[in-house]
């Protein structure tokens, strides 16, 4: 039978993640916000940029990580940490070098060999749970991290169908909702905020890109990233 229909988050909320080229530590970042939702964009690399803004494609931002938990992300409670517009919705997977380039070459994952259609794919709206996941795209089989700009209707279509158990009725496919602790830069898990991912099975307009307005690949960013987190924890550890 159905599922219950799952509690719905306090709010959204927008977010960033990158880092300056001046201060090489990990950053994330807000703009202004809906009544309901936060967002969460993380940076691109200027060539990248150049070719987003020359097909006019979204583009992936960022700002500082101080900046926005210095008072723009909530502090506790369940909420959707996630770069967003009025039309898409940013979220996370980490994959091999396969099927990244294929989801990037061709804006969906249905048709790549390597891709496994039939098992359950979570997609995460947070730029640092998907880091604490991968430990920075450091993982087997996690060393490509996507941005995947997933049109703002489906993604709100996704909560509306998503459960904690079970299926939503008459209704092909199954999407999970599941809450988890937030995470910090270097990995403590926050103590108070909480965040979602979502899992998708056999939903059919994701894997075949009629939800998805845009794919870009991050990993060089995220491994970037990695490397000053893990720099700094060494020079803090020898001063120590």
């Amino acid at each position: 039978g159905p599922g219950a229909a799952c509690p719905q988050p306090a709010a959204w909320h927008r977010t960033d993640a990158a880092t300056s080229s001046r201060t090489r530590r990990p950053t994330r970042t807000t703009t202004s916000t809906p009544t309901a939702m936060s967002d969460e964009s993380d940076a691109i690399d200027a060539a990248s940029g150049a070719a987003t803004a020359a097909t006019g494609a979204p583009r992936w931002r960022h700002e500082s990580y101080e900046a926005q938990v210095g008072g723009a992300w909530p502090g506790r409670g369940q909420h959707i940490l996630a770069q967003f517009d009025e039309r898409t919705v940013v979220v996370y997977q980490a994959f091999n070098a396969t099927i990244a380039a294929y989801a990037v070459r061709h804006g969906k994952f249905s048709g790549c060999a390597a891709y496994n259609a039939t098992r359950m794919t979570w997609v995460k709206p947070n730029f640092m749970w998907m880091m604490f996941r991968s430990r920075w795209a450091s993982k087997p089989a996690q060393t490509n991290v996507l941005a995947i700009f997933v049109r703002r209707a489906a993604f709100e279509r996704y909560l509306e169908l998503a459960r904690q158990r079970g299926s939503a009725r008459d209704v092909r496919g199954t999407v999970r909702l599941q809450w988890d602790p937030d995470h910090l830069p270097y990995g403590e898990r926050h103590p108070y905020r909480r965040a979602v991912q979502l899992g998708l099975r056999g939903v059919t307009s994701f894997a075949d890109g009629d939800d998805i307005e845009h794919i870009e690949d991050i990993s060089a960013f995220v491994h970037a990233q990695g490397a000053a987190l893990a720099l700094a924890k060494r020079t803090a550890a020898r001063r120590a």
